[in-house]
């Protein structure tokens, strides 16, 4: 797990990017998507390649 888990967060992160992405969550703005889109996917990069 030592040398993959910077690949894990990479894909993982960009997984749960793009299916957040399309999900239809009412009354979020265009904005509000792409913020939420990337504010979680820095989280998942910093949470696996910091914290495992």
């Amino acid at each position: 797990m030592g040398k993959n888990k910077g690949i894990i967060g990479f894909v993982l992160g960009i997984v749960v990017a793009v299916a957040l992405y399309f999900m239809n969550i009412p009354g979020l703005s265009h904005e509000g998507y792409m913020c939420l889109t990337f504010s979680l996917m820095t989280v998942i990069f910093w949470a696996l390649w910091r914290l495992w």
